[in-house]
């Protein structure tokens, strides 16, 4: 064979690699003009405007009104779906999930219990967690999907972890929930033994020592980071596992805000080569931005790569290196945020530190005045799940905005202490006036019960949920999007959003129909990414 030849079969090997490449990694195509009509098409714009038809056009809403009238759009290369009846909404946003922490069976050990899998005892739990240990000769001993409150006696796998597994690290990552289960090999390799005085809360009801429990706060989300760092052909099957799940229930942007940084880089890179078709919402941590590299705003700009963009920052109270129970620490950092105009992201806030971090924001604005600053604080609360002896974590998010003078929505305690009173009287001093604030909350949905058994669906549809419906459907939908300042673009139906869409199968706002309400497409930019035929 001579060197011609030899050129050109490696030229047609590499060419048709780009091309089978070229097709795997091509985004999922919208139709140059659709058409929905004949249905119930719940829009969620401010008013909650119901009409009958939506025109697309490349990907983007251009008409919503009455069937008759969109109907008149239609042409010979339209795609024309008649709902019979059907419901079309805004895609869900999933405001505070990890993507892709939902795709973890793909690698790691599938520990769920009935409905969504089949883990019925804590033996059958140990026994298959051991052959996960046998199959890898070393390394770390990962389960996942299990929630350790839906356990009768969770005390009794805390035990069973350490004696089964003595000298191995083990950590069980509930699918989306709050906490990890590791045993003391497991604190003992990520050295969180000798730091416990530091963190009061880093072990969930017991005593910060070796005795294995639930991790919560820095300490789970130092596990978390620990083992998710997987090759790229792991985190390549993660986050498809993780995107057709999301796909099914008819979430269209996911978030990935307690990820590492290491991930929100494979994120981007994935999905500029569609690996997965959501939309994705990053906010990295401060303390991981200030690690990497001073200049924090160009590395910010790196980050956003394919359809992951990033709105926020986040600053958590119990960040591994910095804890923020100091003050000027938490001011310092959002000085510093405040000066090159991004948002921040206050996460694992208490109640009892709201005003401390609403004192924080208040020196920021002083320091460098933003009238577009919204500063979002996050406030995780444990809550009884409905009928059962569980346990889990509902999140009520607090969007500050400045104005509205002469209302303060704090009350007393953000008044001037009586010594600073005293002291400007002496000195004749008027003080300055201080800027006000209004807190809008809204409450995350999706949490009444473990996100790995239910969708958004169900939390429209339950009516033992404390908000309605109608609000229900729009803590899915347009609150978060608002949340996560991309209400301009995503959210609700409207002309010039983007067409992320879902046809379900009933109207979740009318009890009649709700009980048997599934989510039948899922669309983005107006492609289909699920189908349920």
């Amino acid at each position: 064979m001579n060197l011609r030849t030899s050129l050109l079969i490696v030229t047609v090997f590499c060419l048709g690699v780009y091309v089978l490449f070229a097709i795997a990694t091509r985004a999922p195509d919208a139709p140059e003009h659709q058409v929905f009509f004949n249905g119930t098409v719940l829009t969620m714009d401010a008013a909650n405007t119901v009409a009958e038809a939506v025109s697309i056009r490349r990907g983007t809403i251009e008409r919503v009104g009455s069937s008759d009238a969109i109907l008149q759009t239609v042409s010979d290369d339209s795609e024309v779906t008649d709902l019979r009846g059907r419901t079309l909404i805004p895609g869900f946003v999933d405001a505070y999930g990890d993507f892709p922490r939902a795709g973890g069976s793909a690698v790691f050990v599938d520990l769920r219990t009935a409905p969504a899998g089949d883990i019925a005892s804590l033996d059958q739990l140990l026994g298959r967690l051991d052959a996960y240990a046998r199959a890898r000769e070393d390394g770390w001993v990962v389960g996942w999907g299990l929630e350790a409150s839906q356990l009768e006696q969770p005390e009794r796998l805390w035990l069973a972890l350490d004696r089964s597994f003595p000298d191995r690290p083990v950590a069980i990552i509930p699918g989306l929930g709050a906490g990890v289960l590791v045993n003391g090999a497991a604190l003992r390799e990520l050295g969180l033994e000798s730091r416990a005085a530091d963190y009061p809360d880093t072990i969930s009801g017991t005593p910060a020592t070796s005795v294995a429990g639930p991790l919560e706060g820095a300490a789970a989300a130092s596990v978390i980071q620990h083992v998710y760092e997987l090759d790229w052909f792991d985190r390549i099957r993660v986050t498809t596992a993780a995107a057709r799940w999301y796909a099914e229930r008819g979430v269209t942007t996911v978030s990935a805000a307690a990820m590492p940084m290491s991930w929100l880089e494979s994120l981007g890179w994935l999905s500029r080569f569609n690996v997965f078709p959501q939309r994705v919402l990053g906010a990295p941590s401060y303390a991981e931005l200030s690690a990497v590299s001073a200049d924090k705003e160009q590395l910010l700009a790196s980050l956003q790569n394919g359809r992951l963009v990033i709105p926020r920052v986040s600053i958590g109270f119990l960040e591994q290196e910095t804890p923020l129970r100091d003050d000027f620490t938490l001011r310092e950092q959002l000085i510093e945020l405040y000066s090159y105009r991004t948002q921040p992201l206050l996460r694992s806030v208490s109640q009892a530190e709201m005003q401390q971090a609403l004192n924080a924001i208040e020196a920021s604005a002083d320091a460098h005045p933003w009238p577009d600053a919204r500063p979002v604080i996050l406030i995780p609360e444990r809550m009884d799940t409905a009928g059962t002896n569980r346990q889990t974590t509902t999140t009520a998010s607090f969007i500050v905005t400045p104005g509205l003078a002469g209302i303060n929505p704090l009350g007393a305690d953000n008044q001037p202490d009586s010594e600073q009173r005293d002291s400007e009287e002496k000195t004749g001093s008027v003080p300055e006036p201080r800027p006000r604030f209004s807190l809008r909350m809204s409450i995350d949905a999706g949490r009444g019960e473990p996100l790995d058994v239910i969708s958004p669906v169900t939390g429209v549809v339950s009516r033992e949920s404390a908000l309605s419906p109608l609000d229900t459907l729009r803590a899915l939908t347009i609150d978060p999007a608002g949340l996560w300042l991309i209400d301009d673009r995503i959210g609700s139906i409207e002309v010039g959003k983007a067409a992320d869409l879902v046809v379900l199968s009933g109207n979740p706002l009318i009890k009649s129909d709700s009980t048997d309400v599934v989510v039948e497409e899922t669309l983005v930019g107006g492609a289909v990414i699920y189908s349920r035929r």
